[in-house]
């Protein structure tokens, strides 16, 4: 039987004099249900996907990012969407997160 987990990911993007070649930051959906966001207050580079244009979501200093994932979306019938985003590489400064995350076992039915 799956247990549910709780998981935190620290991650560095440090400057890229080229972004035109970074090809490994994809968009993507985060799988769990709420995920919480402690990005750089001096490096932007998240973005989101809203009515068809990425917008980006500049950083502010003692702020959260919220970001709504598959799950919330599913047992919402999908009034929350989960939120399309990805990190674009950028050419000044070292660009640092945390993110917070809890996901149900993966043998959990979900309705």
């Amino acid at each position: 039987r799956g247990v549910p987990t709780f998981g935190t990911k620290v991650s560095s993007y440090p400057p890229c004099p080229r972004p035109d070649l970074v090809k490994d930051l994809r968009a993507h959906t985060d799988a769990g249900g709420i995920i919480l966001l402690f990005q750089d207050d001096r490096v932007g580079g998240l973005q989101l996907l809203k009515d068809g244009e990425w917008v980006d979501v500049p950083p502010t200093r003692h702020s959260i990012v919220v970001n709504l994932g598959d799950q919330l979306e599913v047992i919402t019938n999908g009034r929350y969407k989960s939120v399309l985003h990805l990190v674009v590489a950028q050419t000044d400064g070292n660009r640092m997160s945390i993110s917070s995350f809890y996901n149900p076992a993966s043998d959990a039915v979900i309705f």
